[in-house]
C-alpha cells in the first residue's frame, strides 16, 4: 500500500506482490508460502505517576537546600518487557533510576521508578526521564514525550541582607534598633 500499513504487535508472514499491468509476480513464487520471522514488538511509554493533577514525578516541589527530592516515573511497555533503562536528567546530569517496588515486574500494566536527590546549590533547577527499550534498542522513551525538561524542584536558599542600625552610628549607652 503506498500509504504504508499500521501493524499490531505480534508475529507477522508476508509476501510481495506485482503487477506492471502485462505481468503479475510474487515472491516468494509458490503460492501459499510467506516470509515469516518478522516481529513487530510495542514500544515503551514513560508516563506520570499520577494521572490526575500534578503528574507525581517530583516531590516535593519546593524545599529547602536540606530537603531530598524524589523523581518518580512510570514506565509501560504493552509487550511486558523490562527496560534496558530508566534515567532522569536533572540539570544536565544523567542517573540510573531504581524500581520504587524491587519486586514489581507487571510492566505492562506499569513499574514505577525512583531517584532521590539533594542539591548542593541552586535556585531552579530541571528534570526530564528516558528509557531504553530492550526490544528496539535505538528506541529510547521520553517523558515529557517531546524530550523538553520540566522545570523544579525549586529550593528555598536563605539570603541575608546587611543589617542596618536606628540611630546610625549607634551612641554610647543609648538602645539600638
Amino acid at each position: 500500500s503506498p500509504g504504508g500499513v499500521s501493524l499490531t504487535a505480534g508475529q507477522k508472514a508476508f509476501h510481495f506482490e506485482a503487477n506492471d499491468g502485462l505481468d503479475a509476480a510474487r515472491y516468494p513464487t509458490a503460492a501459499g508460502s510467506e516470509i515469516s520471522g518478522l516481529t513487530v514488538a510495542n514500544i515503551p511509554v514513560l508516563a506520570g505517576v499520577n494521572p490526575s493533577g500534578d503528574d507525581g514525578t517530583l516531590s516535593p516541589r519546593v524545599g529547602p537546600l536540606s530537603t531530598v527530592f524524589t523523581y518518580s516515573v512510570l514506565y509501560k511497555n504493552a509487550d511486558n518487557t523490562a527496560p534496558a533503562y530508566v534515567r532522569v536528567i536533572i540539570d544536565g546530569a544523567t542517573f540510573d533510576m531504581t524500581k520504587q517496588t524491587a519486586t514489581s515486574n507487571n510492566y505492562a500494566a506499569g513499574v514505577v521508578y525512583q531517584y532521590t536527590y539533594r542539591f548542593a546549590a541552586g535556585t531552579n533547577h530541571n528534570y526530564r526521564f528516558i528509557a531504553g527499550d530492550t526490544v528496539s534498542t535505538g528506541y529510547v522513551a521520553k517523558y515529557l514525550p517531546d524530550g523538553s525538561n520540566i522545570a523544579g524542584p525549586t529550593l528555598n536558599v536563605p539570603v541575608f541582607i546587611a543589617p542596618t542600625f536606628n540611630p546610625s552610628p549607634g551612641v554610647v549607652g543609648q538602645p539600638i534598633t
